[in-house]
């Protein structure tokens, strides 16, 4: 079954013609399916998937796509019969929101007008459309109350899956620094706008002149790290020194970090470093960095206690699929559901 909230899919192609076939996919509870949601879904569907359905292999994927949207629709069906049952109801700012939040998918108000007409909607089956989302997510709530994980199952599998590589992003602690830097701008390309809006120059006298800039900006890092190594206060040092305006105020501080969080330059030097340390001048296409690290922290295996909350997630969410599929599974053998013969695709 699809996502609970994600059933409408953008798409623009002109509504094929009008046909004889029946006007309801099915009645389920009491609730009738039209054959114009069908037809929408469809048609977005081969869209989004670019089908040719005058190919054999074409065909074959829109017949397993229609046999899927009439699943699906019947389910949606399914779950707002279960909503009324159950006396669920969200207020009218809900369902008006949800309606707003799925029109403003289009853009504007012409390209949602448009997209009735090519579907051949009206506004109001639009917004039922809308309101059976907001069902499916009080449903969803109702139904999660019924899933939960214990102590043991959390234990569990930590103790099975904690190194497994699947679950390397649940489990691994990445190698982690917290460092602060002063900067020193050094852009070529930005030096060089600067010397033309005072003087029109020649370019090769221009690169002699941006050269010259580059290369006194480089000794004035060189004089700054040498304060920095002799036992100067880092974050005084930045925020008297340092061009970064992100971070001069607060001394430097970059906080903590992750690899792949800067540049490549940068990130070497910042993780080459011990606490303590204070790096030599690191040039990236900002200019010339000086760093010191404050903390730095190995690549380390997640403890239970600080896996637990995540591995709770993880297995509830596996839970409340299940158990929603298993819901719906009960359903469709016990509730009333009337398909119209031309809608039985995939059945003998």
């Amino acid at each position: 079954m699809a996502s609970l909230a994600g059933w409408l899919i953008g798409a623009r192609r002109h509504a094929a013609a009008q046909t004889n076939e029946a006007s309801v996919v099915a009645t389920v509870e009491g609730l009738s399916i039209s054959a114009k949601l069908f037809k929408m879904y469809l048609k977005n569907d081969i869209d989004s998937l670019v089908l040719d359905g005058r190919t054999p292999d074409g065909k074959a994927k829109i017949e397993r796509l229609k046999e899927g949207i009439v699943s699906d629709l019947v389910d949606r069906a399914l779950i707002e019969a279960e909503c009324r049952r159950r006396h669920l109801s969200a207020s009218e700012a809900a369902f008006t929101d949800a309606y707003q939040k799925a029109t403003g998918e289009f853009g504007s108000e012409r390209a949602y007008r448009a997209y009735l007409s090519e579907n051949n909607l009206t506004d109001e089956e639009f917004r039922l459309i809308a309101r059976q989302n907001v069902y499916g997510e009080l449903l969803q709530k109702e139904l999660d109350k019924e899933v939960s994980v214990n102590d043991a199952e959390i234990a569990d599998f930590y103790a099975m899956q904690s190194h497994n590589p699947a679950f390397e992003k649940l489990f691994n602690e990445q190698e982690r620094v917290r460092a602060r830097h002063i900067l020193v701008a050094a852009r070529s390309s930005q030096i060089a706008s600067d010397i033309q809006g005072a003087e029109k120059l020649i370019k090769s006298e221009l690169d002699r002149r941006v050269a010259r800039e580059i290369a006194a900006r480089h000794s004035r890092a060189e004089a700054v790290l040498a304060r920095a190594r002799a036992g100067g206060d880092f974050g005084r040092l930045a925020k008297e020194y340092s061009d970064d305006f992100a971070t001069r105020d607060r001394g430097g501080d970059l906080g903590s970090f992750t690899r792949n969080t800067h540049t490549t330059p940068f990130d070497e030097a910042a993780f080459g470093l011990k606490a303590g340390q204070v790096s030599d001048i690191v040039e990236t296409e900002y200019g010339f960095h000086i760093i010191k690290v404050t903390e730095h922290s190995p690549a380390r295996l997640r403890t239970l206690t600080e896996s637990r909350s995540a591995i709770q997630e993880h297995l509830l969410g596996g839970k409340r699929a299940a158990h929603l599929r298993a819901w719906l599974e009960g359903r469709r053998r016990e509730a009333d559901i009337r398909l119209e013969p031309a809608y039985r695709f995939g059945q003998s």
